[in-house]
């Protein structure tokens, strides 16, 4: 596996879906991602928490899947964030709209 491969796990509970991204997500890895969320959605859980701490790099297509999971489930965003993906949530006017934790502790008990 190359240093920056993207690893997605997934984990849900009664009430939420942890999708723990890790590498770069970008359009080769998007559909992983993709793959987790809609695995979430079917399990019905209300609030998904994007444990993003390990993500280094992200781009428009992930950024897709952000806003889609968003219309479906509480959507928390669980950092800290790399800067390059801040970047992309602040560059595009997504960072008021996420609810974006400091780590996911945080966000699995808010």
């Amino acid at each position: 596996m190359r240093p920056d491969a993207t690893v997605v796990t997934h984990t849900a509970a009664d009430t939420h879906a942890v999708i723990a991204i890790a590498g770069e997500v970008d359009c080769d890895a998007a559909p992983a991602v993709e793959t987790a969320v809609a695995e979430a959605h079917r399990s019905g859980v209300r609030r998904l928490v994007l444990d993003l701490a390990r993500t280094t790099f992200a781009d428009s297509s992930f950024l897709h899947i952000v806003l889609t999971a968003r219309q479906h489930h509480e959507l928390l965003v669980a950092g800290p964030l790399h800067p390059a993906v801040q970047r992309l949530f602040d560059v595009t006017g997504t960072t008021p709209h996420l609810r974006i934790t400091d780590g996911l502790d945080e966000a699995l008990g808010g």
